[in-house]
């Protein structure tokens, strides 16, 4: 009987939370543009509508490259980003290119009218994951402390509450702050109101 009365009060525990973690997750995800359309922006800033878009294997150095309507497009001569039916994705340049890799396309989580916020997850040896930002589709910036509070500085309302929730005498080190990331989308998401 006791053993039964656990297992119940622990099924309502997690039954409870549930909810409320999905329901974030599900807010969190919004990163693609309204529509179902398939598109390509060149570098130039033309959009180009799409039938088709795929992206080869992660893995075989071809991560800066995408097969639009059957032609191979290549970032970032021909391609800075696009969306397909999984999201929409954005070309983050390698800091040191070379011939095999230039860079690669990581997908945007939260979209803005003038910030907006993207992922790049790493697998290799276990899961690692980058947070970037960019504002008015300007170059993808890493996100950390130093660099999204100066991004927000421009609105003190939201600069406040940045403050608020990461005060500056308890700087954090980058992994730390990312590991506290579950206020980023909220504070993406006030910054473009």
């Amino acid at each position: 009987m006791r053993q039964s009365c656990f297992f119940f009060a622990l099924l309502i525990l997690f039954s409870c939370s549930t909810p409320q973690a999905t329901n974030e997750a599900r807010q969190f995800d919004r990163g693609r543009e309204t529509g179902n359309a398939l598109f390509v922006i060149k570098p130039d800033g033309q959009k180009i509508t799409a039938t088709k878009i795929s992206r080869p294997s992660v893995g075989n150095h071809t991560e800066d490259r995408i097969t639009v309507d059957g032609q191979q497009m290549d970032a970032p001569d021909q391609v800075m980003a696009f969306q397909d039916a999984n999201g929409y994705y954005k070309f983050l340049k390698d800091a040191k290119p070379t011939k095999y890799w230039k860079g690669e396309f990581i997908k945007r989580m939260r979209a803005g009218r003038t910030m907006s916020l993207y992922l790049k997850a790493l697998y290799a040896g276990g899961h690692e994951e980058y947070y970037y930002f960019d504002k008015n589709d300007g170059p993808l910036t890493l996100l950390t402390y130093e660099n999204f509070s100066a991004a927000l500085s421009d609105k003190p309302e939201v600069k406040a509450e940045f403050d608020k929730l990461y005060p500056k005498k308890k700087v954090m080190a980058n992994r730390e702050f990312e590991a506290n990331s579950v206020n980023l989308p909220r504070l993406v998401e006030m910054y473009n109101q």
